[in-house]
């Protein structure tokens, strides 16, 4: 009965010692992923601004174009008054110069 005694405890040791060592490995685990997580998080918040910067620039660019072709529109209708009132100036010198 001895022998099994020592068999027993020597099997007893040896997942003891495996125990430990899958622990071990499942702490070093466990600490990676919460590094990764940490890392992910701060990349994450990270991205958030740039994409908050992101946004509030190209809002800056189409309020800028918006703008633009506000003025581009006035700046055509303005062109196409006075092109008008010459035309029709035109058209009345002319009118009035026939008559004569």
């Amino acid at each position: 009965m001895s022998r099994i005694k020592e068999l027993s405890a020597s099997l007893g040791k040896k997942l003891g010692a495996l125990e430990h060592q899958t622990l071990q490995r499942l702490d070093e685990r466990k600490r990676q992923l919460w590094d990764v997580r940490k890392a992910v998080q701060v990349d994450m918040q990270k991205s958030k601004d740039m994409a908050a910067q992101a946004k509030s620039g190209v809002q800056a660019k189409l309020e800028h174009l918006q703008a633009q072709l506000a003025l581009g529109k006035t700046h055509a209708r303005d062109t196409f008054e006075e092109r008008r009132t010459k035309i029709l100036k035109a058209l009345k010198f002319q009118s009035v110069a026939n008559r004569n």
